[in-house]
C-alpha cells in the first residue's frame, strides 16, 4: 500500500536542509560575484510562516546597499527528488492552489494575502544521495540542485490572466474553489488551462459519467493528451492535503525567470542571469 506524503510536517527538515545548501553554494557565491550585497537566511519563525526563507540585498546605482531587502520564497520539487545525477530534473513545475487542512479548504500559496511579503520564488529541483530519505533530507545529502528566479507577480498574473482572461485574484480563488469542486465530484484529475475557468466548469457540469469525459477533451488518466498548464488535483490517497495545483512546463518557467543557475558544492553553472548591479 502507498503511504500517503503530507506536504507539511515531513517537509521542515529537508526545507531547512534546502536553504543550508542555497546558503553555502548560490547565495554565497553570488556575494563573491559582486550579484547581491549580502543576504540573511535567519528569518523569523513568522517571517518563515508568511512565506520567507531568504532576505537578498542587492546594489543601489551608487554601490551603496540598499537596506528594502528581496524576500524570497524558496520552493522545492521536493517529491520528485532524483538519485541518479545523469537523470533529467521533472519537466514541471506544480503552483499551489487550494490545499486541505484538518479538513478545511485553505487557499494556497499563490494568492494568499498571508504570503504578500513574498517577492520572489526560487524553484528549486533536487538531486541526492541514493539512500536519502527526502522527507528527512541533511546538507550533505544533496548533490546538486537547479534554481531558477522568478517574481511572484510576473508568474501569478501570468497564470490567473490565463485562466479568467484578466488579472483578478479574487475573482480566480472563488472560480477555482468551484473547480476544484467539480473536478472532485466527476472524478477528473487534470484539465487544461487554456479554457477559461468559467467554460471549464459549465463543462464539467455536462459530464454525467467519468467514462464520457473524453467526448469533452478532458482525459483524467491520460495527461500526455494535455497540453500544459494544467490544473492538476491530487488525491487524498497520495497526498494529505489534496492540492489543487497549476503545472506549468519547466521550458516555460525559463522563459519567465529572471536568473536560472545549477549548483553543486564545486561548481557553479549560470544558465540565465540578471545583469549585475
Amino acid at each position: 500500500m502507498a503511504v500517503k506524503q503530507s506536504t507539511f510536517s515531513g517537509d521542515l527538515k529537508s526545507e531547512r536542509a534546502v536553504n543550508e545548501f542555497l546558503q553555502k553554494y548560490l547565495y554565497s557565491r553570488l556575494v563573491d560575484k559582486g550579484i547581491i550585497a549580502t543576504f540573511n537566511s535567519d528569518t523569523t519563525d513568522d517571517q518563515q510562516h508568511n512565506g520567507i526563507d531568504t532576505i537578498v540585498y542587492i546594489f543601489n546605482a551608487d554601490k551603496t546597499v540598499n537596506q528594502n531587502g528581496i524576500n524570497i520564497d524558496e520552493k522545492t520539487a521536493l517529491h520528485y527528488a532524483k538519485t541518479n545525477l545523469m537523470d533529467k530534473s521533472l519537466p514541471t513545475f506544480a503552483f499551489e492552489i487550494s490545499y486541505l487542512k484538518d479538513g478545511k479548504l485553505k487557499i494556497g500559496w499563490l494568492t494568499n494575502e498571508k504570503y504578500a511579503g513574498t517577492k520572489v520564488y526560487f524553484l528549486c529541483w533536487l538531486w541526492i544521495k541514493e539512500n536519502a530519505n527526502k522527507y528527512a533530507l541533511s546538507c550533505d545529502d544533496i548533490l546538486k540542485i537547479e534554481v531558477m528566479s522568478i517574481h511572484k507577480k510576473v508568474i501569478r498574473d501570468n497564470l490567473i490572466k490565463r485562466a479568467l482572461g484578466r488579472v483578478d485574484i479574487k475573482v480566480f480563488e472563488k472560480s477555482s474553489v468551484i473547480l476544484r469542486n467539480k473536478m472532485s465530484n466527476k472524478r477528473v484529475k487534470r484539465l487544461e488551462l487554456k479554457q477559461k475557468l468559467e467554460p471549464l466548469i459549465n463543462a464539467l457540469d455536462e459530464v454525467e459519467e467519468h467514462e464520457n469525459a473524453a467526448q469533452m477533451g478532458i482525459y483524467p488518466e491520460k495527461s500526455n493528451r494535455l497540453s500544459y498548464p494544467q490544473w492538476v488535483l491530487s488525491s487524498s490517497d497520495a497526498l494529505n492535503e489534496a492540492p489543487l495545483n497549476i503545472v506549468v512546463e519547466k521550458d516555460e518557467l525559463v522563459n519567465l525567470a529572471s536568473s536560472h543557475w545549477v549548483i553543486t558544492p564545486n561548481s557553479f553553472i549560470v544558465k540565465k542571469s540578471v545583469s549585475k548591479k
